[in-house]
């Protein structure tokens, strides 16, 4: 059988700077030096990447 691990073993950390002329989130992921920062101008893309993600 296989040995099905649904938790992961350190967790993906996720910081959003919501301000009012843009948005940014900064993912930090286990295991990988780099981290991804993502820079939203407005208020309505980041509602529509919250509805496309399944994280939000």
């Amino acid at each position: 059988m296989t040995d099905n691990k649904i938790t992961p073993d350190a967790p993906v950390l996720v910081a959003i700077d919501i301000s009012k002329h843009s948005h940014e989130i900064l993912i930090e992921v286990p295991g990988r030096k780099r981290r991804r920062r993502l820079t939203i101008q407005n208020a309505p893309q980041l509602s529509a990447s919250q509805r496309a993600s399944p994280f939000f």
